[in-house]
């Protein structure tokens, strides 16, 4: 009897497993197909990845030998040709590896040369430049926080944007604030919920969230010196004095910790230096 209940039983899962397929059969199709195509797609990817970064570094090469080329030229003229091919190469990077190391080499490349420009006195568009740089500098400042660049230009951004105001010499700055405001992002331009009204502020909130972010970067020094001396010009001194004692506490023995040291003394007169 129980023979032959079993023998009853499997044709009974046999149809009914039929059945499901019957019924099931375009999505049993379909995620056959995604199981064979997923290796595929896969093996694809690596390679066009592997692709991307090898044209990449490849480019990146070439910049750095054509960049390489403009401080060995003499002829003012050709040297002009070969900072156009430069730019021209170092905007061709950043429209195609985006996010990747190969843009932000390039976008520092059109740093450079457009802050060279910037300090011949024929340069006309002085504005249009300083735009160019700070627009830059933003860019690589928000880019990878794993990358060593990031850091190196929020302090950069910070410096060039405080200086600002000095760039034209004697002459009225070469670009308003209002200008440059919208090409920085909220997250530099709100500090202590306060938005800000002046280049300095902009530099204060830049050094301000280095300081935060990035630890355990070399930058971080710089960072907090200059954090704790913007600060001190806001009149916020308990703040300043706080961006001062994390250099004293966690950075000892280097120059921008003596000068933060320095500094806190003057602002507690009745601390002695240790």
């Amino acid at each position: 009897m129980l023979h032959s209940a079993g023998q009853e039983a499997k044709p009974k899962m046999s149809r009914r497993l039929n059945q499901f397929i019957n019924q099931n059969r375009r999505i049993i199709i379909i995620a056959a197909a995604v199981l064979l195509l997923l290796p595929i797609g896969y093996f694809v990817y690596q390679q066009v990845t592997s692709k991307i970064a090898g044209d990449a570094a490849k480019s990146v090469f070439d910049l750095d030998d054509k960049y390489g080329k403009i401080s060995l030229e003499t002829d003012p003229e050709k040297k002009k040709m070969l900072e156009a091919d430069v730019l021209i190469l170092a905007d061709s990077i950043v429209g195609s590896y985006s996010g990747m190391y190969a843009s932000q080499k390039a976008l520092e490349v059109r740093i450079t040369l457009n802050q060279e420009k910037l300090s011949r006195p024929e340069t006309t568009n002085k504005d249009e430049l300083i735009k160019s740089i700070v627009t830059d500098a933003i860019k690589i400042a928000t880019g990878p926080q794993s990358s060593f660049m990031t850091p190196k230009y929020l302090v950069f951004a910070a410096a060039f944007i405080e200086n600002i105001p000095s760039l034209a010499g004697t002459e009225a700055s070469p670009v308003k604030f209002e200008e440059i405001l919208p090409l920085v992002p909220e997250t530099f331009t709100i500090v202590n919920d306060k938005k800000a009204a002046s280049f300095a502020d902009i530099a204060y909130g830049l050094y301000s969230y280095c300081s935060r972010q990035h630890a355990q970067s070399i930058y971080i020094l710089e960072a907090l010196f200059n954090a704790g001396r913007l600060a001190e010009a806001r009149k916020d001194i308990p703040q300043a004095i706080s961006y001062y004692e994390q250099l004293e506490r966690d950075y000892s023995n280097n120059n921008w910790t003596n000068m933060a040291i320095n500094r806190r003394i003057a602002l507690q007169p009745g601390e002695k230096k240790e």
